[in-house]
């Protein structure tokens, strides 16, 4: 029996595809699109950066899911799929808000229950798909996908209404006035 499984590295990666787009596509593109008017680069010259580390972080994990034996492949597959899940949570549900960012520093230790809350859903959730593998593999699969269709709807939208607009490289005179604001803080909300 070989060792090399390429089936599964085709799954793996394309499941990988929608951990690593989550991390480096449409967590990104959201806070850039929130923040173009202080930012003075455009979105393809940031995603332009880390492009090279999308494509090694997907072959590896492409990779490591060729070469697994069945059984841990099937985990490794529910594992992907529950950080996937878990990045949109973190992203999109476990926002808290932290008041006015005026300047004024944080308070961390007054929130250090948050923390305990988010380590708690994570190590759950990762250890859930561990042990109830068999019978939730399929389940955390489909909402992983999802979930990865939403925010690839999402992302869709938001790219064709902001194109023309903020995607593209500012001018000058833009970078000129982010620049001479970028030491200011909001007078309303940051969350």
């Amino acid at each position: 029996m070989s060792n090399i499984h390429p089936r599964q590295a085709a799954i793996g990666g394309a499941l990988s595809v929608v951990l690593i787009a989550n991390l480096f596509l449409f967590m990104p593109f959201t806070l850039y699109v929130g923040n173009s008017s202080e930012l003075t680069v455009s979105f393809g010259a940031i995603f332009n950066v880390y492009l090279a580390l999308v494509v090694l972080l997907v072959g590896v994990l492409a990779l490591v899911a060729m070469l697994l034996p069945r059984s841990p492949y099937l985990v490794f597959l529910s594992l992907i799929a529950t950080a996937s899940i878990l990045l949109w949570i973190q992203g999109n549900l476990l926002v808290w808000d932290y008041g006015l960012l005026d300047g004024r520093s944080i308070d961390w230790a007054a929130d250090a229950s948050r923390g305990w809350l988010e380590i708690g859903i994570w190590v759950s959730a990762l250890v859930l798909a561990v042990v109830a593998n068999r019978r939730l593999k399929q389940h955390i699969i489909r909402a992983a996908l999802a979930v990865f269709f939403l925010q690839a709807t999402v992302f869709a939208y938001n790219w064709m209404k902001y194109a023309p607009e903020k995607l593209a490289s500012p001018d000058a005179q833009n970078v000129a006035d982010v620049l001479s604001k970028i030491h200011q803080f909001s007078s309303k909300k940051n969350v």
